[in-house]
């Protein structure tokens, strides 16, 4: 069904990157001036052989990176800057993207100098604005392109970017013209913005028409799948059949065919597939990494290592190290895998939760927080505030806002350190979820919130549609409406909430630092009174998120205890509540009259009134944790065996303890330990 391995390559072809490959490999030893000997010789490569330049480019691009990705960096950027001074067009200007890749800005600035006289005009644009994005100035980077009737595919693949940071969906309409630049990244840009205007139906027939079986992009594929998901769930008729069209399709390459796979979940598919020992054989880089990423995730660790062990030496050299140090980090090669993502990480990479991750299976708490905030995030935070934008909670500020991040769950974490962050300055104002309002405002009155809707890492449609917040014209639109942004504007200091670490890191754990309202945990109580409540999955799926989570036969241990199981899981399908109530054999109870996603005052009185919430990583688990109540945070993977501290409890609440599973490849074993805690603590008699 797939294709054999290409064996089309001139020799000649194959030499000239050995070469190349071989000069870079130069300067990983000799630091800065063999990496600047090496960049040399490209652009002799260059000259010599001009029929050879798009090979010796790529061969360029890959050389820097790998010095990059290694202890060799001051070779990369020699290596960069070299190439940046080809006497090629074509070649100067791999140069240039490289060194802004690599930060070297000033670098960067030179080679465009000298290119201006010998591109035309709208190269011009496109490299003066790309040198203005990597400044973090998006206005100027938008100005610096000029009209758009000038644009070439460059400037009009760069313009749709940059309007898409503004929130500007209008323009790209008006912009996204498929005559110009590719149809795959035009239906995706069109998506984005008809998605974001609420206009699903134009959306999905817009991102259908590069769904066909020889689309090769992955991010127009994933928009696809969530969009069909969006309407028409999990089992989505429009999916089943492109899956269909292109295991059908003789002409489809193996590795396409191993990404679409993955994409739509089909991972026992390719656990399968990784034994057909010729189709194996038919798959390049791609189609390896995609069944190792099918082995790690049904918890093959050793397959799955034999498999990325090659790709370290190819084009997926950072994907297999980052997946081979997420392996490392749940088999509790900690330190491994901290020096795997320092030698390793991609150039330009924001934040990077495997080496975060490590950082704090090591202990070292506080230099983890340093990382969580990416440096993309910093040059936003600067690009609107300027010097106003703080980096690091300080003190004796006269007035401070935070704008926080992630979900609810995330906005709940970061909450443990506000009553310490409102002592540092004379008055705090801080944008909320808007359902987070009423417990925020009853548990910190020292602070002033702002309602404010912000996009999440995964949004419904409509975030932009006409009758919502208007928001700011700039790159913070998404987390701050016109309003709060307007508040922010008038603050002496604002920083983002994942800057708080360094305070969380001092303190923790934390008491119960979220107050329910006392007249609705008693209006509940005899509802929950006794009960011990349950949740095993968020409400967002995908193939790598699933490992986290359980289902709910898994939890049949818990009715040993026997006490009433109240079943937390707001979006639990009905054939998971007959699963839940049949495994448990016992009292289960339905709070189906209440919205357990929404309704935050709810979801705090219940777990106040509960004697346990047991469950995976979810809001409803941090909450809980965050009201007291005695919480279990199950951990069926061992990616978050940081957060069990001395004596089993929870590094965030004092209330919570952690449970694992003792065995890697069986997480439902989780629950028998979630079990022997709670025995120790709230079962009767105990």
């Amino acid at each position: 069904m797939m294709p054999a391995k290409r064996t089309d390559v001139p020799i000649r072809d194959r030499a000239i990157a050995s070469l190349i490959t071989g000069a870079a490999w130069s300067g990983r030893i000799g630091g800065r001036p063999l990496g600047s000997l090496a960049g040399t010789f490209l652009n002799a490569a260059a000259g010599a052989m001009p029929g050879r330049t798009a090979l010796i480019a790529i061969a360029a691009q890959q050389g820097t990176l790998l010095l990059a990705t290694s202890q060799a960096r001051p070779a990369a950027r020699a290596l960069a800057r070299r190439i940046g001074r080809s006497r090629r067009v074509d070649v100067a200007r791999m140069g240039h993207t490289l060194l802004l890749r690599l930060g070297e800005l000033d670098s960067a600035t030179r080679v465009s100098s000298r290119l201006e006289p010998r591109v035309t005009s709208a190269t011009n644009r496109f490299l003066k604005s790309s040198e203005e994005m990597a400044r973090g100035a998006t206005h100027a980077a938008l100005e610096a392109l000029g009209p758009a009737v000038k644009d070439d595919a460059a400037c009009r693949g760069l313009r749709l970017m940059l309007l898409r940071s503004l929130g500007r969906m209008d323009r790209i309409l008006e912009c996204a013209d498929p005559g110009l630049i590719g149809a795959a990244s035009t239906a995706a840009h069109r998506f984005d913005a008809l998605w974001d205007l609420g206009q699903v139906d134009d959306a999905i027939a817009a991102i259908d028409e590069a769904l066909t079986v020889d689309l090769r992009s992955v991010d127009t594929l994933r928009r696809a799948r969530d969009g069909h998901r969006f309407v028409a769930g999990l089992d989505a008729p429009a999916l089943l059949r492109f899956v269909k069209q292109v295991q059908a399709d003789a002409k489809a390459p193996g590795d396409w065919y191993t990404t679409v796979l993955f994409e739509f979940d089909e991972i026992p598919r390719l656990a399968e597939l990784s034994r057909d020992r010729l189709f194996m054989a038919s798959l390049g880089s791609t189609g390896i990494y995609q069944i190792a990423r099918a082995l790690y995730i049904t918890r093959d660790f050793d397959a799955a290592r034999s498999l990325l062990r090659p790709l370290r030496s190819t084009g997926r050299r950072w994907d297999a190290e980052k997946l081979l140090a997420r392996i490392e980090l749940e088999l509790g090669i900690s330190e491994s895998t901290v020096r795997s993502r320092a030698r390793f990480r991609r150039p330009g990479e924001g934040f990077d939760e495997v080496e975060y991750l490590g950082l704090h299976q090591l202990g070292h708490h506080e230099e983890a927080f340093s990382r969580f905030l990416p440096d993309e995030d910093h040059r936003r935070l600067t690009g609107v505030f300027g010097s106003r934008a703080e980096l690091v909670p300080g003190g004796g500020a006269g007035s401070r806002f935070v704008i926080p991040q992630g979900g609810p769950g995330d906005e709940i974490l970061m909450a443990a350190a506000y009553t310490d962050l409102a002592r540092r300055a004379d008055r705090t104002d801080a944008a909320c979820d808007p359902r987070l309002q009423s417990l925020f405002e009853r548990s910190f009155p020292e602070i002033n919130f702002h309602p404010c809707d912000r996009r999440a890492s995964r949004s419904s449609p409509g975030f932009l549609a006409p009758g919502r917040p208007a928001r700011p014209d700039h790159v913070m639109f998404e987390q701050l409406d016109v309003g709060v942004d307007e508040v922010a504007q008038n603050c002496d200091r604002v920083i983002l909430s994942r800057s708080l670490g360094s305070l969380v890191s001092s303190r923790a754990p934390f008491e119960a630092y979220l107050r329910p309202r006392p007249d609705l945990v008693d209006a509940l109580s005899e509802r929950v009174r006794g009960g011990i409540g349950v949740v095993w999955r968020s409400e967002f799926y995908d193939a790598v998120r699933s490992i986290h989570y359980l289902r709910p036969e898994d939890l049949v241990l818990l009715g040993e205890l026997g006490q009433p199981i109240v079943c937390l899981q707001h979006d639990a399908r009905p054939s998971e509540q007959a699963a839940l109530a049949s495994a448990m054999g016992t009292d289960v109870r339905f709070l189906d009259d209440f919205d357990l996603r929404n309704d935050f005052e709810a979801m705090a009185a219940v777990a106040s009134g509960l004697d346990a919430v047991v469950g995976i990583g979810t809001t409803f688990i941090e909450l809980a944790g965050a009201v007291g109540t005695t919480t279990v945070a199950l951990h069926p993977t061992r990616v978050g065996v940081w957060r069990r501290c001395d004596g089993g409890h929870d590094y965030w609440h004092q209330s919570m303890r952690a449970a694992f599973s003792p065995d890697l490849e069986d997480r439902s074993k989780v629950v028998g330990e979630a079990v022997r805690i709670l025995r120790a603590s709230v079962a009767p008699g105990a």
